[in-house]
C-alpha cells in the first residue's frame, strides 16, 4: 500500500531513483504477500483438497490481475482523455491519468488487506489420517 500510496505522487520532476524505489518497494511487497495469503487461504482446506485449493487461488491470482490491470489502464485511459478533450496538454494528462491509476489500485490494495484479515486460521488436521478418504484422481 505503501509503493501504490507513493506512486500517486509520481510527478514530472520526480527523481527515477523515487520511482524505482517505490516500484521495488512495491514488487517486494507483492512477493513477501503471495505466499503467506496463500498459506492462509489453503488453511481451510484438508490435505487431500490442497492441489485443487492451489490451482484455484493460482487460477484467481491471475483472473484478479488481468483485472486490476483493465481496470487502471482504463482509468489512465478515461482520466487522460477527459483532460487532453478539455485542453490539457497530453503529457500533463497522462500524469494525471495515472496518478488516478494508482490511487483506485491504492484502494484496492486497502480492500485486499481488509479481505486478508478475514481469511480463516489454519486448521490443524494432524490428528485426522487418510483413510477413508476419496483420492481424486484425473
Amino acid at each position: 500500500m505503501l509503493g501504490l500510496a507513493g506512486l500517486t505522487q509520481v510527478s514530472m520532476t520526480m527523481p527515477y531513483w523515487q520511482i524505482l524505489g517505490l516500484h521495488t518497494l512495491l514488487m517486494v511487497s507483492l512477493a513477501a504477500t503471495f505466499t503467506p495469503a496463500f498459506t492462509l487461504g489453503m488453511g481451510a482446506l484438508p490435505p487431500h483438497l490442497y492441489s485443487h485449493g492451489s490451482s484455484m487461488l493460482g487460477t484467481l491470482q491471475q483472473v484478479a490481475a488481468a483485472f486490476g490491470t483493465a481496470l487502471v489502464v482504463t482509468v489512465l485511459s478515461a482520466r487522460a482523455g477527459d483532460l487532453v478533450s478539455e485542453g490539457v496538454a497530453v503529457p500533463a494528462a497522462q500524469l494525471s491519468g495515472m496518478r488516478l491509476a494508482f490511487l483506485v489500485a491504492a484502494g484496492l490494495a486497502v480492500l485486499t488487506v481488509v479481505i486478508a484479515f478475514m481469511l480463516p486460521n489454519r486448521i490443524d488436521h494432524s490428528d485426522e489420517s487418510d483413510e477413508g478418504k476419496p483420492i481424486i484422481a484425473h
